[in-house]
C-alpha cells in the first residue's frame, strides 16, 4: 500500500475516533482553560504533532501494520471505558485508540521511530 493512501486512512480512522469522542475531549479542553496549573495540556498535542511532522523523513514505507499491537492497545482503551466514566480514564481511552490505529497503519518501527 503506498504511503499516501496509509496516512489517508490513519486519518480517516483518527477522526472517526476523535468525533466518538467529541464530549470527553470537549470537557478535557474546558477542564484546561478554567485551570491554570493544567493549562499547558493543550500544547501536548500540537507539539506531539510539530515532533511528528519534523521527523516523517523518518518514516518507513512499506512497513506492515502491527495488527497484534494494534489490538492489544484497542483492547485497553475498550477496557478503559468499560472500567471507568470518570474524564481521565475517558481520554486515555481515547490515546490508546489512537494508538492502535497508528499500530495499525504504520507498524511497530513506525511508531517507535515516532
Amino acid at each position: 500500500m503506498k504511503a499516501q493512501m496509509v496516512y489517508r486512512r490513519f486519518l480517516v480512522v483518527a477522526g472517526l475516533v476523535t468525533i466518538c469522542f467529541g464530549i470527553p475531549l470537549s470537557k478535557w479542553v474546558r477542564f484546561a482553560l478554567h485551570s491554570g496549573l493544567f493549562s499547558y495540556v493543550l500544547l501536548v498535542p500540537a507539539i506531539s504533532a510539530y515532533l511528528i511532522w519534523i521527523r516523517r523523513k523518518s518514516f518507513v514505507e512499506g512497513e506492515r501494520g502491527s495488527r497484534p499491537f494494534a489490538a492489544i492497545t484497542a483492547l485497553v482503551g475498550i477496557g478503559l471505558l468499560v472500567a471507568g466514566g470518570d474524564l481521565t480514564f475517558q481520554i486515555l481511552a481515547y490515546c490508546c485508540l489512537l494508538y492502535s490505529a497508528g499500530f495499525y497503519y504504520f507498524g511497530l518501527r513506525n511508531m517507535r521511530a515516532f
